[in-house]
C-alpha cells in the first residue's frame, strides 16, 4: 500500500483542521458523566490497584462507585497518569484527551486508504459529524473507544489480507484495550471474526494460529477483569 506525497500532505492538513477545531473547546467545562472518569483517575493516582474503591453521591445518595460507573477503568488510568503530569484543570484534561480524536481521525484515513478510498475525504467526513465534535470535546471514554476501534479494524484487515501475524496480534491488543475502555469494544470480536472467515474463504493468506490468538486476547482480558472485580 503506497502513500503518495500529495495524499500524505492532504491527510496532514486534515488532521490539523480536526485538532484545531477541537482545540477551541479546551476550556470546556466538565459535564454529563465526565466527573465519574475524573474521580476514577484521582482514585487510580492514589491507589492503582483499587480503581473503584470509593463512594460517590451520583444518584442522590452515597453508594459504591461501581453502582454509578458502568464503564471499565482504562480511561481512568490514562487520566490518572496525565493529570499527575499536566494537572486536572479543564484545559489540561481536554489537552490530554485530544490525542484520541486525532488518533481516530488518522485511523479513519489509514483505513480508507487501505480500502481504496480517499483518506483525507474520509477523515474530514468523519470529523465533521456532530457526534465526533461532541465526544471529541468531552472528558468521557467514547472517543478513546473510537480510536481503538478504528485502529483495531485497520490492523485486522492488514493482518487478514497480507498474512501479517504481528498486525493480527496488534489488533487483538487494541480490541482488548477497547473492551477495557467501554464494554461495547468486545463487539469487535464477532465482527472481525466474521470478516476473517469471509476473507479466508476468499483466499486470504491469514494464518490461523495468530487469528485465534488475536481473538483470545480480548476474551482473556475481559475474563481477567471479571475475576478481578468479582473478588472486590
Amino acid at each position: 500500500m503506497r502513500k503518495g506525497p500529495g495524499a500524505t500532505l492532504s491527510v496532514s492538513w486534515a488532521v490539523l483542521v480536526v485538532a484545531g477545531a477541537l482545540a477551541i473547546f479546551l476550556g470546556k467545562v466538565f459535564h454529563v458523566d465526565a466527573p465519574l472518569f475524573l474521580w476514577t483517575a484521582r482514585q487510580v493516582a492514589a491507589s492503582p490497584g483499587d480503581f473503584f474503591g470509593f463512594e460517590v453521591n451520583w444518584l442522590g445518595h452515597r453508594a459504591p462507585m461501581p453502582t454509578a460507573m458502568m464503564n471499565p477503568p482504562l480511561l481512568g488510568y490514562y487520566l490518572g497518569l496525565m493529570t499527575a503530569w499536566l494537572g486536572s484543570s479543564e484545559g489540561a484534561v481536554h489537552a490530554a484527551l485530544l490525542v484520541f480524536p486525532v488518533a481516530a481521525a488518522l485511523g479513519t484515513a489509514n483505513l480508507a486508504r487501505r480500502m481504496g478510498a480517499d483518506p483525507a475525504l474520509a477523515l474530514l467526513a468523519t470529523a465533521a459529524t456532530p457526534a465526533f465534535l461532541i465526544y471529541g470535546s468531552s472528558a468521557m471514554s467514547d472517543m478513546m473507544l473510537l480510536a481503538l476501534w478504528v485502529w483495531a479494524i485497520d490492523q485486522w484487515i492488514r493482518g487478514t489480507r497480507e498474512g501479517d501475524s504481528a498486525a493480527l496480534l496488534r489488533s487483538g491488543i487494541l480490541i482488548a484495550a477497547a473492551a477495557l475502555t467501554k464494554f461495547y469494544g468486545i463487539a469487535l470480536v464477532p465482527l472481525l471474526a466474521a470478516y476473517a472467515l469471509v476473507a479466508r474463504r476468499s483466499g486470504a493468506a491469514a494464518p490461523l494460529a495468530p487469528l485465534l490468538a488475536a481473538i483470545a486476547i480480548p476474551l482473556a482480558a475481559l475474563l481477567a477483569y471479571d475475576r478481578l472485580t468479582s473478588e472486590v
